[in-house]
This record gives C-alpha cells, structure tokens and sequence, in this order.
C-alpha cells in the first residue's frame, strides 16, 4: 500500500503527462496556484472553484477536468470510509463534504492539500510542451513574460 505523498505524488505526474499539449503557461499557473487557493479560501471553495473549471473551454478547461478527476479519486479515497461513494464533485459531494464531522473534514482537507502540494511541485519543475516555433493558446515556448526581457 502506498503512502498518501506516494499516491499524490504518482497521481500528479499522470495528470500532468496527460494533458500533453494543453499544458500551457496559463495551466502552469494555474496548478501552481491550487495549494495557495486552498489554504486562503478553504477546502469546499477550491473544490467548487475546480469543478467550475472544468467547464471552460480551452487548455484551461481540460486541465481542470483533469484535476476534478484527480480530486474526486482523493476525495473517493477517503469517502468510502466515510461513506461517501459518488466519483464527480457536483452537488452531491459538496451535500457530503457538509455531513463530515470536523475531523473527518480536517483529514480530507489535508490529503487534498497533499495533492496540490504535489501538483504545485511538478509543474514548477515541467517546461512546456510546445516546440519555440509552434504556439499553443499564445504561448511560444520561451519562459519570458512577453516584454521582451
């Protein structure tokens, strides 16, 4: 049996190797992001935020399709222990994430945080796939800001 790091971790670097093409700067940032993003807006906001996500088109959509699946596998992890069986974060599981006792919350919350922790990581370290002459949603390659420096 894996550790939760091992699992996040090993998780993480599929999501990212599936999305391929779409992992755009704006995809990085935004899986940069998600650790912050929970931590100041709390567990049931940074869920609801990825799962509206999810329904944007373009790179940033499929990724968060992408990271909605993942954190319903975290959230299905732990919610068949505490009875929680649903796969998709609708309102269904926002209903169940409400019923949770504070520590069952708490657990969840950190196994969640966990996950984007390792998000975060792989993609500060992944470059783009987008060759320097091909561009992707404006993205030419390069790492600068488009200023020039």
């Amino acid at each position: 049996m894996k550790h939760v790091g091992q699992r996040a971790a090993s998780r993480a670097a599929e999501l990212l190797d599936g999305l391929g093409r779409d992992y755009t700067p704006q995809v990085r940032t935004q899986l940069v992001a998600l650790p912050t993003r929970l931590h100041r807006s709390g567990l049931a906001a940074t869920l609801a935020f990825i799962a509206s996500g999810a329904h944007k088109s373009g790179a940033v959509g499929v990724a968060y399709g992408h990271v909605e699946r993942l954190m319903a596998q975290v959230v299905g992890d732990r919610g068949t222990r505490t009875g929680h069986t649903n796969d998709r974060l609708d309102a269904a599981f926002f209903v169940w994430l409400g019923s949770l006792s504070v520590a069952e919350y708490s657990a969840l919350a950190r196994e969640v945080g966990e996950q984007a922790n390792w998000l975060k990581r792989l993609s500060e370290a992944r470059r783009y796939t987008a060759s320097p002459n091909e561009s992707s949603e404006g993205h030419t390659g390069d790492d600068s800001n488009g200023d020039g420096s």
